[in-house]
């Protein structure tokens, strides 16, 4: 007869509730969604007033030798 293993305590990863972890933050969902909207925020302006930093100007992005 095999043993019960015991009842599984971790979080479950589909609950849209479960707090995200970045490196020593833990963050809720509506934080999350707050930090998410203020770096897209920062990563337009950077984009905005440096446009040559942007991978699609960038000549040699698709620049492979075509055959």
């Amino acid at each position: 007869m095999r043993r019960r293993l015991p009842p599984d305590n971790r979080p479950d990863w589909r609950d849209p509730d479960i707090p995200v972890l970045i490196g020593d933050c833990l963050y809720t969902p509506e934080e999350m969604q707050r930090v998410c909207q203020e770096h897209i925020k920062v990563v337009t302006e950077v984009m905005d007033r440096h446009p040559e930093l942007y991978w699609r100007n960038d000549p040699l992005y698709h620049g492979r030798n075509k055959k």
